[in-house]
């Protein structure tokens, strides 16, 4: 009896694409040095074990598909959603005795004029802030004054008595 070869799963993979190129199953089983009918049970589970995977990719695949398609006709919705609004937009300018572009620009310098408008805002924001601060700076300034003449008071009356006192030199 002949001794068996054992052979790796690369090999024996390689040996089922010579079957699937045509090559005949006696001459790829003589290369294995396997009987015939063990090449033909390994091929069938090859086989079988790609058409289930085959199966899963399929399977997979029109998953995406139906995503896509669902995408697609969520886009389609918009699209038809984007070209109503287009052209109520064109009967509002029509209705105003303008073109398409005029509109259009006039829509530009709204949106410059809005953009305008927040950075005034945001300016107006930090000057009204420094401001406060100034006042803050004023008020502060205004506290320290008032205590500033209350010492020079203070000091004058001071003179004052030192001046009338007895034992000043005159």
């Amino acid at each position: 009896m002949p001794r068996r070869r054992l052979i790796t799963w690369g090999k024996a993979e390689e040996a089922f694409k010579l079957l699937d190129s045509g090559e005949p199953f006696r001459k790829v089983a003589s290369k294995l040095g396997v009987p015939k009918s063990t090449l033909h049970y390994w091929y069938r589970l090859w086989i079988e074990e790609r058409v289930k995977e085959l199966k899963e990719e399929k399977a997979k695949l029109e998953r995406e598909i139906l995503e896509l398609k669902d995408k697609k006709a969520s886009l389609e919705d918009e699209i038809k959603q984007r070209e109503k609004e287009i052209e109520n937009i064109k009967a509002i300018f029509r209705a105003q005795g303008l073109s398409w572009e005029e509109g259009m620009a006039l829509i530009k310098q709204i949106r410059d004029l809005r953009k305008e408008k927040e950075r005034l805002e945001k300016e107006n924001k930090r000057l009204e802030k420094e401001v406060e601060e100034k006042a803050a700076e004023v008020g502060r300034l205004a506290s320290e004054c008032y205590h500033l003449r209350s010492e020079l008071d203070n000091l004058k009356r001071a003179y004052a008595q030192l001046r009338y006192w007895p034992h000043w030199p005159r």
